[in-house]
């Protein structure tokens, strides 16, 4: 790799590292322009230049753009590498990550089982990557110490699994013991930071305590806004999660007006047919129903049935939930 290529990826990193993702994505451009020049399409350094890549099309929302970059990284490591190489399973352990992001959870899972085949096999059952996908706090801890960001992200993460299972004191718990970490470590203004506000107030939400979750997700808005700009997917994400709690509160005003934020920027960044969108529109019928405006709430229920029924056939339930929320709608008019 030349010195030209190591100066512009160190660049990329630091970039990354103060949350300027749209400057680190230019710069990465650059590496990579040089790397196909010099090395060649298949050239195994060019695969870990594609893995930086991939990381700021996640960072910036861009799944599928995401999901293209890994694909081609897996097909440049299979080949240079071999298939039980480490670096293989990094590289599905990534297709799993943004699979989940795009909600397809059963490729997602393939992904990340093969990834731990490969690290259990190469790394041994103890070692920190496998830690990584086992999420196991006691290996981490021991590997890593106390204050690690990646012992942060397995606090985090267990907090989102005993928030699953209804254990919504356990679940704060941990989410502030990730909190403290990072704020530590990374700094109050990081997006990491604002992705635990962001699961602090929905673990507040679970246990009723909305004020309280309304001020996390102020926080989650403040540096995602500052740190991703106005029209990234975190960003409507938070503001669902406000229009959820403002709703909760009894401003259903400030509800709506916070759900059609999210709905404009996942309508312009995912596009009319996502299962995201649809959820919106039925956030958005709620709300609409507490306000007394019927007929509006269920076109809006009626876009979201319809998506759902298109883009997810097997999600009976949902379909159902759908049906029931209409005819609910209908029946409270009369």
């Amino acid at each position: 790799m030349s010195m030209l290529q190591l100066l512009t990826v160190t660049w990329v990193l630091f970039t990354q590292a103060l949350g300027d993702f749209e400057q680190a994505k230019d710069y990465q451009h650059r590496a990579l322009e040089i790397s196909l020049k010099q090395l060649g399409p298949e050239h195994v350094k060019l695969q870990l230049l594609t893995i930086t890549w991939v990381l700021f099309t996640k960072a910036l929302g861009d799944f599928e753009q995401a999901k293209d970059y890994h694909h081609r990284a897996l097909e440049i490591s299979l080949k240079q590498l071999g298939p039980e190489h480490v670096n293989v399973a990094a590289t599905y352990s990534n297709l799993g990550t943004v699979h989940q992001a795009l909600g397809d959870f059963e490729q997602a899972k393939d992904y990340h089982h093969r990834a731990l085949e490969i690290r259990l096999k190469q790394l041994g059952p103890e070692h920190v990557n496998v830690a990584a996908i086992y999420n196991n706090l006691e290996i981490r801890l021991k590997q890593l110490g106390p204050e690690h960001v990646n012992v942060a992200a397995t606090y985090n993460n267990l907090g989102a699994v005993h928030q699953a299972l209804g254990d919504f004191e356990q679940a704060k718990d941990y989410h502030h013991r990730a909190l403290e970490i990072r704020l530590k470590q990374l700094g109050p203004e990081h997006v990491n930071v604002a992705a635990i506000y962001n699961n602090l107030g929905a673990v507040l939400q679970d246990l009723g305590d909305f004020e309280q979750a309304k001020d996390y997700h102020h926080r989650a808005l403040e540096i995602r806004l500052k740190q991703l700009g106005p029209e990234h997917v975190d960003v409507a994400a938070t503001y669902c999660n406000l229009g959820s709690v403002h709703q909760a509160l009894g401003d259903f005003e400030q509800a709506k007006d916070y759900h059609h934020r999210d709905l404009q920027i996942s309508l312009k960044q995912l596009g009319p047919e996502h299962v995201d969108v649809a959820a919106t529109y039925n956030n958005l019928g709620a709300v609409l129903q507490d306000l007394g405006d019927f007929e509006q709430a269920k076109d809006y229920h009626h876009r979201a049935l319809e998506i759902r029924l298109k883009q997810n056939s097997s999600d009976l339930n949902m379909s159902t939930l759908q049906l029931l929320t209409i005819t609910w709608v209908l029946f409270t008019r009369l």
